[in-house]
């Protein structure tokens, strides 16, 4: 974190949530960390909470002027796809108005503004993605963080948007994943059904953490920071399985095609981070997420 040195007060959003919870525990140690949440209590130790509404104008003003950060990582969102088909005008202004509201602060005060955008900004039928390509979103979710992109870019134009995968892990956020239902699931002997024509580039909520703080130092526009291996739901649900031994674990794989869902799924936003990589991003093996997420698990419930 080679500039840790540079920023003293660090403001991090969504600091309730699985990525924002690793953001501030990994920064805590080099910085002064300020969490914002909104709904839900910040539960991260050694930095200082902070209650409030992104949306409220009048409150990042506020915010602004009692804290005076030195650099700003917006990792809040409203990140459901499903919520954000049905309630589009409300994720708009989390996703959108908030975002740019958050960059033009930055803007003005001429300090580092990261933002976490998301690799369902692509249509998924042109992987693996890099950061030239250009943006085909299919959902409502994609379309704003597409937009938000658009506002960041022209408000703030040294900003770093750091284009998020799909986030594996265990966290002390509010938010869980997708990888611990499936650990849940898993664990119960329950049945579930997985896409296995569906394919991303997950990452670990440390990895990628870390790979934000690292790009804040070193990078300017998009970056990528997807992790090194292609995989589907499916796959990953059978990767599971065996790391904790329930090969005859109830995993059946289903096709995007044939299910119905609150919101379009692209096939394959698979992200090319090589980007990143040379900048010294290094996400963890995905086996080795899933085996340390496998035994944080069990140790929490022994």
């Amino acid at each position: 974190m080679s500039s840790a040195g540079k920023f003293h007060r660090l403001l991090v959003t969504g600091a309730s949530g699985f990525l924002g919870w690793h953001i501030c525990r990994l920064a805590a140690a080099d910085w002064s960390v300020y969490g914002v949440g909104c709904r839900h209590r910040v539960t991260v130790a050694g930095i200082t909470p902070v209650t409030g509404d992104l949306t409220d104008s009048g409150f990042l003003a506020t915010l602004f002027d009692r804290i005076r950060p030195q650099a700003v990582i917006h990792a809040a969102a409203a990140s459901d796809p499903a919520f954000c088909e049905g309630h589009i005008d409300e994720a708009r202004r989390i996703n959108v108005t908030a975002t740019e509201s958050l960059a033009g602060q930055c803007a003005r005060s001429k300090i580092p503004f990261v933002f976490t955008s998301t690799d369902l900004v692509f249509d998924g039928t042109r992987p693996p993605y890099s950061e030239d390509d250009a943006m085909t979103p299919i959902s409502a979710y994609g379309r704003q963080k597409a937009e938000a992109e658009h506002r960041v870019t022209a408000c703030w134009p040294e900003a770093l948007i750091c284009r998020m995968p799909l986030m594996i892990g265990l966290s002390g956020g509010f938010r869980g994943t997708f990888s611990l239902d499936m650990l849940k699931t898993i664990e119960m002997g329950a049945s579930m059904n997985l896409f296995a024509d569906e394919f991303r580039t997950p990452v670990d909520g440390q990895s990628a953490a870390a790979g934000i703080l690292t790009m804040m130092g070193k990078a300017a526009g998009i970056i990528h920071l997807g992790g090194r291996r292609r995989i589907s739901r499916y796959d990953m649900g059978c990767r599971l399985a065996a790391i904790m031994g329930r090969e005859d674990a109830n995993i059946h794989p289903v096709s995007i095609k044939d299910v119905a869902t609150a919101a379009p799924r692209p096939p394959d936003v698979s992200l090319n981070s090589q980007r990143a990589y040379r900048l010294g991003y290094d996400p963890a093996d995905l086996d080795l997420s899933l085996e340390k997420m496998v035994n944080a698990f069990r140790k929490g419930r022994s």
